[in-house]
């Protein structure tokens, strides 16, 4: 059976337009970057996770870009994980890039600060192209980019609150790529050409290296889009053809089209949109290649799921409704007024207005669904909590059109007029959340604490820092003081950033419950993690370990402390990364991250144990000669010794399946270079 979908020739690739329309979306850029003005005060920006992403910039940037390597092994954090396995480099390339073009004069943490200001400024750019893709006018798609500022999730990608409240920097620079994605594939939808094809397969590749999350997002968001506006050509014949027979005829002149941009409609067979869509997902599979084929071949190495507890699907909407989440009370209100005017817009038989209408309740009920059948399945996970921001995104998208439609009778007036409502609006809104963008404020305690720490903490070697959750904000001045203790002080934390990475969550989660077991326990496990020190940020509620003789205190200033770990009596110092089963001795002699160098000298043979998360991309020579390694049951690296003494080496190197994905995606990119070449008198 062949289905068909009704396609709008309107759907256009660039934005250009009138100077009233242009002046939307220069107002949107202009209000964006007003809102997060407070980024700039002195020091890394306010936010849960953000330091982390500074870290990760900053890693990146030094080991890998100033290197010309994709990809390479991370020690921040926990054991270790390869850094781009599951979070793309974008991120990091866009603040390397800043950097360069500032010839130097941008250290990381201002590139960091002007890559933040520049994605949050081009989002409601990349919401007023996915909105024209969606059938509205110029007009309305300036007026859906300067109300995608009203959308606040906490939950990333949209908003102020996700991205300085838990800090999820890397879910903005997703939230850009996936409106740009989306809208190419709609635009090839609407018009198919090799050159919307070629478009839409770039861009969700440069999502799948921006954002994973993002991309299950997308992808879900495309398969819904694809069945509602099957569904929507159905519902637009029936309706034209109730017109013809009269009904519905004296509605016409209450029907305004301002909102959409008038073309003729085109049919298109579902078979023949299945081909280009399956040639716009071979092209982004081929440039990411490098990206997915790792993720595939090493997805053992993927680590737990986090997320938030499920909300039913009535309570969040009840919660969206009441303004506790998503939107204030004010713009709840709008947006359901909006809506309605999408249910008349159906009823006047405009181009996807019921696809419009019901995206947003589709993607979040298909999460409940999906949360329903399998709670653990990622995207469950993902859906009803990540893209929350992108519901109610679509959700707006109604209200745009309606301001558009209420302004008409200003004459030639009636586009300043719909963009000044709709900025009025948005900077009434959201200028109560302005205070809450600013930069952290350590205390003078936490400052001192990190200088002792990277006079302590040996190189190559990590310490674990006490969580206090919510008392360490009043001592240290931030939330997640443990990433800015390791930014700050230059030292590898066993505390963990993006759990989804790591392959070690037992020890990666053992700081949060270090003070609450026997102190020779604690010190043995901390010992066998490489971990030298501990940070306390408060002593009181870590009596048992201040009391016992495996730990010395070698600096305080109340409530703060920092605490070195003895190791027990025939084992290697925490320093040399290295745990045996018999007595032993032994140095790290070489720290690189990634050629990491450890001599060892034991009195029987036994088993030893490296505080590395392993990865079957580690090659190790005992003695010079190379060996086969294991996993622990918590993930670390282990092997066999004999008695006397060793050198063990290890190199994490790329490969095969590395190899041969960059050949992919570089042969990829060539072929397009080279389409895009012979092509560039039409393309210009």
């Amino acid at each position: 059976m062949v289905f068909c979908i009704i396609q709008n020739r309107s759907g256009q690739i660039s934005m250009g337009g009138n100077t009233e329309e242009i002046f939307g979306y220069v107002l949107a850029v202009v209000v964006a970057v007003w809102l997060i003005w407070g980024i700039w005060s002195d020091g890394p920006p306010v936010g849960d996770d953000t330091i982390a992403h500074l870290i990760r910039a900053e890693y990146g940037i030094h080991r890998f870009v100033l290197n010309g390597r994709l990809d390479g092994w991370q020690p921040s954090f926990a054991l270790g994980y390869q850094q781009h396995l599951f979070i793309g480099p974008i991120f990091t390339w866009a603040v390397a890039l800043v950097q360069g073009l500032s010839f130097g004069a941008f250290s990381t943490l201002t590139a960091f600060k002007v890559v933040i200001v520049l994605l949050f400024a081009a989002l409601p750019l990349s919401v007023g192209y996915l909105a024209r893709a969606f059938g509205l006018s110029r007009q309305a798609s300036s007026i859906a980019a300067i109300l995608s500022l009203l959308v606040n999730s906490p939950f990333g990608g949209f908003g102020l609150n996700g991205l300085f409240g838990i800090g999820l920097t890397v879910n903005l620079a997703g939230a850009v790529a996936l409106c740009f994605a989306i809208g190419a594939l709609l635009h090839l939808i609407h018009e198919p050409s090799t050159y919307r094809a070629l478009l839409a397969g770039v861009l969700f590749a440069l999502l799948v290296a921006t954002h994973g999350i993002s991309l299950i997002l997308a992808t879900t968001l495309v398969l819904i889009l694809l069945v509602l506006m099957l569904i929507d050509g159905k519902i637009t014949s029936w309706i034209t053809g109730l017109k013809s027979r009269g009904f519905f005829s004296r509605l016409d002149k209450y029907c305004d089209d301002t909102d959409i941009d008038t073309a003729p409609l085109n049919v298109k067979s579902t078979l023949q949109l299945s081909g280009w869509i399956g040639w716009s997902a071979i092209v982004a599979l081929a440039v990411s290649a490098w990206i997915v084929i790792p993720i595939v071949v090493h997805y053992d190495l993927r680590g737990i799921l986090t997320g938030w507890g499920h909300t039913p699907f009535l309570h969040r909407l009840s919660d969206i409704w009441n303004g506790h989440i998503l939107f204030q009370r004010s713009v709840s209100f709008f947006v359901a007024v909006g809506l309605i005017y999408g249910l008349w817009r159906v009823v006047c038989g405009r181009y996807l207005a019921f696809t419009l209408v019901l995206a947003p309740f589709a993607f979040l009920g298909l999460g409940e669904v999906f949360t329903f059948l399998a709670p653990e399945n990622v995207i469950s996970q993902q859906i009803p909590n990540r893209g929350l921001g992108l519901a109610g995104l679509l959700a707006v998208f109604p209200l745009a059109a309606l301001i558009t439609t209420v302004t008409r009778p200003a004459g030639k007036f009636k586009n300043f007029l719909a963009v000044g409502l709709a900025t009025v609006f948005v900077i009434i809104t959201v200028d109560k959340l302005r205070p809450a963008i600013r930069a952290v404020t350590p205390t003078p305690v936490a400052l001192a604490a990190a200088a002792e720490l990277r006079k302590l903490v040996p190189d190559g070697a990590r310490y674990a820092m006490q969580r206090d959750f919510p008392d360490e904000i009043r001592v240290v001045g931030m939330s997640h003081p443990d990433f800015w203790m390791a930014w700050q002080s230059g030292r590898n934390t066993l505390n963990v950033f993006n759990v989804e990475s790591s392959s070690t969550p037992t020890p990666a989660y053992a700081p949060d419950s270090m003070t609450k077991q026997p102190p020779d326990q604690v010190a043995d496990k901390l010992s066998s993690y490489g971990v030298t020190h501990i940070v306390l940020v408060n002593q009181a509620k870590a009596s048992m370990l201040l009391a016992s003789p495996r730990f010395n205190l070698v600096w305080q200033s109340p409530p703060m402390a920092i605490l070195v770990i003895l190791p027990r009596v025939g084992q290697p110092n925490p320093a040399s990364l290295l745990a045996t089963e018999c007595p032993s001795q032994a140095k790290l002699i070489n720290s690189d991250p990634e050629h990491l160098r450890i001599s060892v000298e034991t009195t029987a043979s036994c088993n030893a144990t490296i505080a590395v998360a392993w990865s079957p991309k580690w090659a190790v020579h005992l003695d010079n000669e190379i060996i086969k390694i294991s996993r622990t049951e918590e993930g670390l690296l282990t092997l066999p010794l004999t008695a006397g003494a060793h050198t063990i080496s290890l190199d994490f190197q790329q490969d095969g399946w590395d190899q041969l994905s960059i050949l992919i995606s570089f042969f990829a990119c060539f072929f397009i270079f080279l389409y895009g070449w012979r092509r560039r008198h039409l393309l210009l």
